[in-house]
This record gives structure tokens, C-alpha cells and sequence, in this order.
């Protein structure tokens, strides 16, 4: 037998017309050989493809060039030449032609598309097919046709070996389909590199009848390697099962790498169905798709076109370009029912009108996910659940370089964890249309979040938002929160909303990198906006919410709590977590909108304390208001409230007000007071209006636990500028319900004048005259150690009241006021008289300095 180098030697003379054919040697003195290991030309004439011996094939393809079939284990074991041309001829099928034993001339061979590799169809060994395990490679020489040269690929349609396991498989150009494997084989297929699969014309590569691009490889594929594309075809590997429903091995793949891009069949058709599918009943090993930013996973018009799914786990996955769902229900789109390693998309993941269309997901974990473009779910269609990441389990980080953006329906771009997610960084977050759209949901934790750009809510509930703790049993907390730009609130409730069932680390609005003043570095631009639905706009946690730092202003919406940082208490028959805030700092304006609630800081256990640019009111009830201790768990001490600027009300009760349902510590306003509350469950330590106050309401109820002989409400007031139609009331709730008769009010200082306001300690007005007149105790538990004063009211300017007399009064009214000066003039005060009565109103003579004594009685 003829070595094979020799063999190639002949080709390359035969395509080298310049040097003439040599003759054959003639064969001299050789012995005998065995039938099976030689093979003898049948005809003296041109063959097509020809048969070197029983494991090498040699032909010419439609473009010229030379390829040679080559298997590991001889095909053909017959009992002579003849029989194993024969033989060939059934394994072997081409567009024209037969395979003969000839020998083969490249410069006169025709022109061959090999059709189909039929194994089955090879040589037994008593029961058993002697290719059983046979590796293939296929190599290709370049020839041309009439001066056009060849591609250097060989296309083979279909490679049978059903029943068979193979080796090593190894075409250098486009695989229609292969079959291989059985139930009692660990692998089908060693390894199966290609140029490419199912790009070629099958009505050309294949045989017409039973064309197709379906491949079924039963037991394991060790690897597949495709240079190119895979387009229109399926890999299905399925689990080896023995006749009992046993998984003799499971139906796995090795690693994964395909140089082009995994193309569904775009037609919207049942035959579109699982074309550009790679599919394993077990475990796939590393994934790699494209090699340039044109190529990835693109979905069809069918149900799976374009997608790689593994019934266990997928190692990691890589893809260079896009994975961009389509039409076809789940096309597009990455799915593991275990667990997947590390995922890399350099370009968008992007959802079709198919649901479950361009996704990625898993039923388990899901490793470190990051995204050089966009999870964009906004195609047109009626898609659900299109164009996100989702895992069963937990998600180690989500880093998305664009933007997440919500769809028209529910569920469309967003990313889902089962379990915790890790650090979650995007660029923006964009609700749509559907519910829960363009949103991030963790079952449990969230370890931090950062967005370098916008979130904004959409047109539907829970659009465009961050929910944390979906699942009862899970923590919620929510780790660091830091967005660049601003929240935005939707339409509808919960959009544009992050919200979370346990605590909030902490929360940071505005340029992560701020430039040195000048300029005042952004400031004037609006980073919290609520919007129309409850909460939307919003940060909500159900327990503690650490400091929050607003680099601009914070506007609240026409919905209840929209535009609002919310800590609520968490209380369960286990459990009871108080919704405490840390330390806020809001550089510009706390502005209320039409929602009740609106625009507020509002916590439901204790505040550290706050600083706002300036707090103003709106048409909502309690908008644009400093809240604290609203709960049952914590009440505790507010810390101290600073208002840098204004503050005013609007038309909403109780708009434009700081309260504190335990102790609030101090409250000081810089710029000027028009309209606003300020009240305190227990007492306020200290009040400083460096300007005018005009309209305000003071009330503070007493200490949590009295003093020996003192319960002082309202430790301190000054005012640095004038006092008008305002009310100081100590022993009033922050519902101005009259509580405490054993109320104090400390010093009072006020650098203008005072008109038409009241300072109140343990009374009540008995009448519809106003305080001074009528005055009497607050009924209720009266400790008899405890005298309800006001320790001294320093007031430079005059005091006044209006200018219609008779009409209204107004007062200084305690059981014992101990100093009074006003306008430079100190009134006689006599402590050990009760029911003093001056008139320090002036020309109005409807203000009063007034003493009320409890009788013994009570």
C-alpha cells in the first residue's frame, strides 16, 4: 500500500501540468496482501472520488478544491477491494458521481458536493460497526475552476452515525447536520470543530429527501468549535438513556466557542422553531460567541431560534457583540436550569416581541454579569419578561455600562435575582410602559447600587425602580445607594422608586466628582422628583435607612410620599426593626408637590438630624416636611434641624413643618418664615429664627419623663428678627391637641417686634376670643410639684395686635410668667399673685401678659 505523502506528491504533479505525469511503477516481487489492506483500481478509466484505502477518501469539490475524508478507524472491512468500494459507495453519497477504486486525477476529476457520510452504513464485525469511535478529519488542498480559485472549504450536508459514538471531528468548512451517539455511550462526540453550521444551501449539500439542519448527539459532546456562524441549524445533545429511562451519561457539552454569530431563522413560522439553537439535556462548559463587536446571539421568527440552553449548569458566557431577542418566544435569549458562571456581552442585550426574548438566565446562581451596552426591553410587540438578566439564585454583581430600559410590557428589560444580587452599576434606569418595567428585583439583598446617570419612572406601576426583599423569608437591605444624576418619579405608584423590605445603608444624590467653587458645583438641579404615583421618586426602607446626602434640590409630586425618603418601622409577630434615618443633608430645597406626603423626609423611628437648603410646602397635606418618630418602635430623639434658607407652607395641612413625635433636639432657620409648623410629641430643646417669622405654629407637648419640679417643652426661642401671626403653644401635641398643664417654656428672646401671635404654657383658650382672654388649665393629670411658666420673654421691638380691637386677642399666657420686657418697657410681674392680667398691646389693647392659676381642686 502506497504511503500517504507519496499520494499527495502524485496530486500536486497532476496539478502541475508543467511537469509531465511520470508513470507508475510497476509492482515486482510483492506478496501477498490481506483483501482489507489494499485496495486494487476496478477500471483503467478517470475515477470521480476515490477510495485510497479502507480509511482515507479522496474528491474534488464544486469549486475545485482537493479534499481528502480521513478516519481514525477504517469504515470498510470486506473481504475484498471490490466489496469495500462497494461499501464506500453506500457511506458515501455526492451530487453526482460514485466513489471508485481508481486512482484519482485532481486535473481531470468532476466536480463533487459530498451529500451525506452514512456510518451506519459501514463494515460489521459480528454485531459490531467497525467505526464505532472513529474520529474524522476532513483537509482541504486549494484548486480553482477555470481560473477561479477555491475557497479552501469543504462542505459536507449531513454526517450519519446514529447509534455510533465518535472521535474527533474535525471539517473545515459547513456542517448541515450530524447524528451520533448512543444510549450506552458516555460521549457521542469526542469533539466537533467546523467552519461553520447550516450556513450553506441545503437544497446543494444534501440529499433532497429528508434535507434538513437538526443534529442529535446522544451522550456527551466533548467541545464544539465553529469558526464562523452557526445559522439556522440545531445541536440538540441529549442525555444517553437505557431502556429502563436510566441516564446511562448525561447529554453535555465541553466548552463552546464560535467565531461569527448564532442566527435563528428569521421567518415567523412553526419551522422556525429551535433553528439556531444549541441545546444540552446536562451541563455546558464555557460559552464564547463572535469575535468583533457585528457578531453575537440573534434570535429568530420561532420559539428558541437563536439561543443556547442547558438543562444543568453553563460555565460562563461570553458573547462579542449583541444577544438580541426576536419574534419567536424565548429566541435570543441564554437559559441554564442550574447555575451560570461569569457573563460578558460587549454590546446591548436586547428584548424581541417575543416573550422571554433576549434574556439570560438561570435557575440557580449566576456569576458576575457585565455589559458594555444597554438591557434594552423597549422592541415593539406584546413581549413579557423580554430583555433582561434573571437567576433562580443569587447574582455575584450586574455592571451594565448603558442604560436599563423598561418596554411597553410587564417585566420587560430588567434584571431579576431569586436570591441576593451583589454591587449593582448602571448607567441609567428608564421605566416603560408595562409593569415593573425597566427594573431591578432582588428576593433578598442588594449589596450597593450606583448609577452613573438618571433612574426615572415610567407610565406603570413599579416602572423604572429597585425593589429589594420580594421574598419574606430573605433580608432586604439594600447596601450603599449612589446616583450621579437624579430619580425621577412615574405615573403611576412605586415608578421610579427604590424600595427596600429591610434597611438602606446609605443614600448619595449628585456628581460623584465635584469641581472646586466657583462655580457652586450643582446645586440648582432638581436630583429627587416626584411624579404622580404613590412613592414614585422615592427612597423607602422597612427598618433603618442610614445618612442621605442630596446635591441639589428635592421636589415631591402630585402622589402620596412621591419625591420622599422613607424609613419605615419593619414589625412582624418575630420581629421589630424602628425605621430610623441617619443624618440628612439636602444642599438645596425640600419642596413638597400635590400628593400628600410629598417632598418629605419622613422616619418612622428617629432622625440623627437634618439640614436642608430651604423646606417649603405645597397643596399636599404634610408636603415638603421634616418627619420623625411616626412610628410605634422608636420615637427617640430627632437631632438637631437646620434650614439654611426659608421656610414657608403651602396649602396642605401641615406643609412646610418639622416634627419630631419623641424629642426634638433644636430647630434653626436662616432665612425668613412664612407660614409652616413646628411640633414635637415630647419636647423641642431649642428654637433659632435668624430672621423674620411670620405664620408659624410651635408646638411641643413636654418631656417624656418629667423633672422634679419641671417639664420643660420648649427650652429656648430666639428670633432674630420680627414675630407675626404666630403661635408658641407648649403642652399641645403635634396634632395641637391641648395634653399637658404642667408644660414650660424656657427663655424667649426676639430682636424686632411682635404682632398678632401667641406664647402659650399649660393653658388653653376657654373661648373664640383667642389666648388672653378666657384662658384656662388644660384639663387632665396635673402634677402638683410642677407650675407651668415661661421663665422670661425679652422682646426689643413693640408688641402689637391688630388693628381691629375687640375682635380677636392674643397672649402670654402661663400659670407664672417670671420676667416680661417689651419694647424696652418691663411689666411689675408679681409671682406670688395668680390672674395678673397687663395689657402690653399697646393702642390695640388686645394683647396680654397673662397668669392662670389651676384651682386647688383639680
Amino acid at each position: 500500500m502506497k504511503s500517504r505523502s507519496t499520494l499527495l506528491r502524485k496530486i500536486w504533479r497532476k496539478l502541475r501540468p508543467s511537469k509531465p505525469a511520470q508513470p507508475a511503477p510497476q509492482r515486482v516481487s510483492e506478496p501477498p496482501r490481506k483483501p482489507v489492506s489494499s485496495l486494487e483500481p476496478l477500471e483503467g478509466r478517470i475515477a470521480p472520488a476515490a477510495l485510497l484505502n479502507p480509511t482515507t477518501l479522496i474528491y474534488k469539490d464544486l469549486d475545485g478544491d482537493i479534499v481528502t475524508v480521513k478516519f481514525t478507524k477504517a469504515p470498510l472491512a470486506e473481504l475484498s477491494p471490490a466489496l469495500n468500494v462497494a461499501k464506500a459507495n453506500d457511506i458515501f453519497k455526492f451530487s453526482t458521481g460514485n466513489v471508485t477504486g481508481g486512482a484519482f486525477d485532481a486535473a481531470n476529476a468532476p466536480l463533487q458536493q459530498l451529500q451525506l457520510i452514512d456510518l451506519t452504513k459501514a463494515s460489521k464485525k459480528g454485531a459490531v460497526n467497525v467505526a464505532t469511535g472513529t474520529g474524522l478529519t476532513v483537509t482541504v488542498l486549494k484548486g480553482s475552476v477555470n481560473g477561479t480559485p477555491g475557497n479552501g472549504a469543504a462542505n459536507i450536508g449531513y454526517l450519519n452515525a446514529t447509534g455510533l459514538p465518535l472521535g474527533a471531528v474535525s471539517i473545515p468548512g459547513d456542517l448541515g447536520r450530524i447524528d451520533a451517539g448512543f444510549s450506552n455511550s458516555l460521549t457521542g462526540v469526542a469533539s466537533l470543530k467546523v467552519k461553520s453550521i447550516g450556513v450553506a444551501d441545503i437544497a446543494v449539500t444534501q440529499i433532497a429527501s429528508g434535507a434538513n439542519l437538526q443534529s442529535n448527539i446522544v451522550g456527551a459532546l466533548g467541545s464544539l468549535t465553529v469558526s464562523d456562524d452557526i445559522k439556522d441549524a440545531a445541536i440538540r445533545v441529549k442525555n444517553a438513556v437505557d431502556v429502563f429511562g436510566n441516564i446511562g451519561a448525561p447529554g453535555k457539552i465541553g466548552a463552546i466557542t464560535v467565531g461569527g454569530s448564532l442566527r435563528g431563522t428569521a421567518a415567523v413560522s412553526a419551522t422556525s422553531n429551535n433553528t439556531g439553537l444549541i441545546q444540552a439535556d446536562g451541563d455546558i462548559g464555557a460559552v464564547k460567541i463572535g469575535t468583533d463587536t457585528t457578531e453575537g446571539i440573534f434570535g429568530g421568527g420561532g420559539t428558541n431560534a437563536g439561543s443556547i440552553r442547558a438543562g444543568g449548569k453553563i460555565a460562563s458566557v461570553t458573547i462579542s457583540g449583541d444577544v438580541k431577542g426576536a419574534q419567536g418566544q424565548g429566541s435570543g435569549a441564554v437559559v441554564a436550569g442550574g447555575s451560570i458562571g461569569a457573563v460578558t456581552i460587549k454590546g446591548d442585550l436586547l428584548a424581541g416581541s417575543g416573550n422571554g426574548s433576549g434574556v439570560i438566565s438561570s435557575g440557580g446562581t449566576m456569576g458576575a454579569v457585565k455589559i458594555s451596552g444597554d438591557i434594552d426591553g423597549t422592541a415593539a410587540g406584546s413581549a413579557v419578561g423580554a430583555g433582561g438578566v434573571q437567576a433562580g439564585g443569587k447574582i455575584a454583581s450586574i455592571n451594565v455600562a448603558g442604560a436599563l430600559k423598561g418596554g411597553a410590557n410587564l417585566q420587560t428589560g430588567f434584571i431579576d435575582s431569586g436570591s441576593d444580587l451583589g454591587v449593582v452599576t448602571l448607567h441609567d434606569i428608564i421605566g416603560g410602559g408595562g409593569i415593573n418595567s425597566g427594573t431591578v428585583t432582588a428576593a433578598g439583598k442588594i449589596a450597593a447600587l450606583t448609577v452613573i446617570g438618571n433612574i426615572k419612572g415610567g407610565t406603570a406601576a413599579g416602572a423604572g425602580s429597585v425593589f429589594s426583599g420580594l421574598d419574606s423569608l430573605l433580608s432586604g437591605d439594600i447596601g450603599a445607594v449612589k446616583i450621579a444624576g437624579m430619580i425621577q418619579g412615574g405615573s403611576q405608584d412605586n415608578a421610579g422608586t427604590i424600595s427596600s423590605t429591610g434597611k438602606i445603608t446609605s443614600v448619595t444624590l449628585g456628581p460623584f466628582t465635584v469641581p472646586p467653587a466657583p462655580p457652586a458645583p450643582f446645586t440648582d438641579v432638581v436630583r429627587v422628583l416626584g411624579g404622580g404615583g404613590a412613592y414614585s421618586g422615592s427612597f423607602v426602607s422597612a427598618g433603618a435607612m442610614g445618612p442621605v446626602k442630596v446635591n441639589g434640590h428635592v421636589d415631591g409630586g402630585a402622589g402620596s410620599f412621591s419625591g420622599s425618603f422613607v424609613s419605615h418601622d419593619f414589625i412582624t409577630p418575630d420581629e421589630e426593626r424602628a425605621g430610623d434615618m441617619g443624618a440628612v443633608l439636602i444642599l438645596g430645597r425640600l419642596h413638597g408637590g400635590g400628593g400628600p406626603d410629598s417632598g418629605e423626609v419622613h422616619a418612622d423611628g428617629k432622625l440623627a438630624s437634618a439640614s436642608v437648603g430651604l423646606l417649603s410646602g405645597a397643596g399636599g397635606a404634610r408636603s415638603g416636611s421634616l418627619r420623625a418618630g411616626q412610628g410605634v418602635v422608636n420615637p427617640g430623639i430627632t437631632g438637631a434641624i437646620s434650614v439654611k434658607g426659608t421656610l414657608s407652607s403651602g396649602a396642605g395641612p401641615q406643609s412646610g413643618g418639622i416634627f419630631s413625635e419623641g424629642k426634638l433636639t433644636s430647630v434653626t432657620v436662616a432665612g425668613a418664615v412664612t407660614g409652616g409648623s413646628i411640633g414635637a410629641g415630647n419636647d423641642i430643646g431649642a428654637l433659632t429664627f435668624k430672621s423674620n417669622v411670620q405664620g408659624l405654629t410651635v408646638s411641643a407637648r413636654g418631656q417624656a419623663v418629667q423633672g422634679p419640679a419641671a417639664d420643660l417643652a420648649i427650652g429656648r426661642i430666639i428670633v432674630n428678627g420680627n414675630v407675626g401671626a404666630s403661635k408658641f403653644l407648649a403642652g399641645y401635641d403635634t396634632s395641637l391637641l391641648a395634653t399637658n398643664t404642667d408644660a414650660q417654656i424656657g427663655t424667649v428672646s426676639v430682636r424686632g417686634t411682635w404682632t398678632a401671635s401667641d406664647l402659650v404654657a399649660g393653658v388653653r383658650d376657654a373661648g373664640a376670643a383667642g389666648f388672653g382672654k378666657g384662658d384656662t388649665f388644660i384639663s387632665g393629670p396635673d402634677n402638683a410639684s410642677i407650675v407651668s411658666q415661661i421663665a422670661s420673654v425679652v422682646i426689643n421691638g413693640a408688641v402689637a395686635g391688630t388693628v381691629s380691637p375687640g375682635t380677636d386677642n392674643f397672649g402670654f399666657t402661663a400659670q407664672r410668667i417670671l420676667a416680661f420686657r417689651a419694647g424696652g418697657v418691663t411689666q411689675p410681674l408679681k409671682t406670688a399673685t395668680p390672674n395678673e392680667f397687663y395689657n402690653v398691646g399697646g393702642a390695640t389693647n388686645d394683647v396680654s401678659v397673662t397668669e392662670i392659676a389651676i384651682p386647688a381642686a383639680v
